[in-house]
């Protein structure tokens, strides 16, 4: 299971709202865990499900403690099943799939700016930095899901927009080809970052697959 959160309502509420995001989605799901492998929907199902379970308890919380009132996070969580990548989105935080040196978004923003883009208003407006859903604000919260089979030699990006908002795709593309080895390519990904200015917290996981078990590109 891989995970970026971006947490939202201050410093401390956000950070907070983040790391349990994390802790509560993973937790969520061992409790699911039986010993017979799920299947393809079951495990997207308990994925999406534990999701939104995270969304109830970081809501509860805010409403629980007025310092924490409007606290929020980002979700963009992955999980493998087989030579399956089942990818659960919540907010702005992106994953990428890149494959043979192209990078192909696999999630899509749930932000203004996305609506926007899709309306063809983007360029004119000054609220497209606007995320549409996150984990806590509401007590309702619409998941999106989507899957994809891997092959061997593909690479797994997820990134919170301080890393997508400053560097395209084709970029993180072509710096996996550079650096084969995930810990230097993160590093890479970072320092082009806040060498553009890096004005938000920059988050970014990326995980290379290999193995018999993965059909060759």
């Amino acid at each position: 299971l891989f995970l970026v959160a971006d947490g939202m309502g201050g410093a401390a509420s956000g950070e907070l709202a983040s790391s349990m995001a994390g802790s509560l989605v993973l937790d969520e799901l061992r409790q699911r865990w039986s010993e017979a492998p799920p299947s393809g929907q079951r495990f997207a199902e308990a994925l999406r499900d534990a999701t939104v379970h995270a969304n109830t308890r970081i809501h509860q919380h805010a409403r629980e403690n007025p310092e924490h009132r409007g606290m929020g996070t980002t979700a963009t969580v992955a999980g493998l099943l087989r030579d399956t990548l089942f990818v659960v989105q919540v907010g702005d935080s992106r994953a990428y799939l890149i494959r043979e040196g192209q990078a192909r978004q696999l999630t899509k923003d749930q932000s203004l700016m996305q609506r926007l883009v899709e309306a063809e208003e983007a360029e004119v407006s000054d609220r497209r930095n606007i995320i549409l859903q996150a984990l806590g604000p509401e007590a309702h919260v619409t998941v999106d899901i989507t899957h994809q089979q891997l092959r061997r030699g593909d690479m797994l990006l997820l990134c919170s927009d301080g890393l997508s908002g400053l560097v395209k795709g084709d970029e993180m593309a072509s710096l996996a080809q550079r650096h084969p080895d995930v810990r230097a390519l993160c590093r890479e990904l970072v320092a082009l970052a806040n060498s553009r200015g890096g004005p938000d917290n920059i988050t970014v996981i990326a995980v290379h697959f290999e193995g018999d078990g993965l059909e060759h590109s």
